[in-house]
């Protein structure tokens, strides 16, 4: 696998994989954190909650369009040597003998 699809496929489990963690695990810590606010401390906690929210919302998708492009890369690779996704590019003497 050529160095850019596999730098992006890399970086799209780890948004994907992170974006799920946060999905579960950061609600009830948040909640463990901040038990019970009011005033200033729930002004914080909204604003943490609002950045959140907007990480989690998209590192999954954002991670999955990543690998997407990785398969689409590393095809497009292929294709672009000659040869179909899987196969072992040929050299010059294989294709003559």
């Amino acid at each position: 696998m050529d160095a850019t699809p596999k730098r992006t496929l890399w970086w799209g489990i780890g948004l994907a994989g992170g974006g799920a963690l946060l999905l579960v695990l950061i609600p009830s810590a948040i909640s463990a954190v901040f038990p019970a606010l009011d005033g200033v401390g729930q002004t914080f906690f909204d604003a943490l909650n609002v950045v959140v929210n907007l990480v989690q919302q998209l590192a999954i998708p954002l991670g999955s369009a990543l690998i997407a492009a990785a398969i689409v890369m590393q095809y497009l690779g292929g294709r672009r040597a000659g040869t179909a996704l899987g196969e072992v590019p040929q050299t010059g003497a294989d294709r003559a003998g």
